[in-house]
């Protein structure tokens, strides 16, 4: 069974208008510099809590909860994803996934399956700008399979479509790329700003300040020409 790398017990903001507890799985294959969880990208976090020990958790308050959020890393690179995502929903929890969306084959087989009841999938920047983003060049499969992932998650009901934006990376030429070209007309979309934590893959970026509320609501009026609800988080 893949390995927790991380757990935060109680959140109201990974799901949104729900609570619930963040359960991280190890691994990506994505190298963001700007990604604050370095320590799970790099199979580094926490190793000593079990599946056991996180249903203990949530069932000693079960009432407290509406599902889980299993993020990353990226979760879907682990085969056992399917079993793991069971074991909540068997314990009465709904699922949340979140995933960059270079998995269609596992995400069509967890929503044929209803093994999750909300997904999130990241669009970093747009397509051909992935390079500046992830660390390395997209390759054509990996391009092919996220546009996939985009066509499955637009015949689901409960999706959001997001992308974190970082100062010195996106600008509002990449919000109408992202949001006219490869999302439009959208249920969901959200524009998380950048969180600086001091912690990133790339050391560089612990001199970065996020951008401040007055550019995210340029990106926000940007994106609501072609998305019907546009969400703004994390506002400095």
């Amino acid at each position: 069974m893949t390995r927790i790398q991380g757990f935060i017990p109680y959140s109201v903001t990974d799901w949104p208008g729900k609570t619930c507890a963040t359960i991280f799985l190890p691994g990506c294959n994505f190298r963001c510099g700007y990604c604050y969880n370095a320590d799970v990208v790099n199979g580094k976090g926490q190793t000593d809590l079990g599946t056991e020990d996180v249903l203990k958790t949530l069932n000693e308050h079960k009432d407290w909860y509406d599902g889980v959020c299993i993020t990353g890393g990226e979760p879907t690179i682990w085969k056992d994803l399917p079993k793991f995502c069971s074991i909540f929903q068997k314990e009465g929890y709904k699922v949340k996934l979140d995933t960059n969306g270079t998995n269609p084959r596992m995400l069509k087989q967890l929503l044929d399956e209803h093994l999750v009841d909300f997904v999130a999938m990241d669009f970093k920047a747009p397509i051909d700008e992935y390079s500046k983003v992830i660390g390395r060049k997209l390759t054509n499969q990996e391009t092919y399979r996220i546009l996939k992932s985009r066509n499955i998650v637009f015949d689901y009901q409960e999706y959001e479509f997001r992308t974190t934006v970082v100062p010195g990376i996106h600008g509002e030429e990449d919000i109408d790329i992202i949001t006219s070209l490869h999302i439009p007309g959208a249920k969901n979309y959200a524009i998380q700003n950048f969180w600086n934590t001091g912690k990133h893959l790339d050391p560089k970026f612990k001199e970065v300040k996020p951008f401040p509320k007055e550019k995210l609501e340029e990106f926000k009026q940007i994106a609501e020409k072609t998305i019907k609800h546009v969400e703004v988080r994390s506002i400095v």
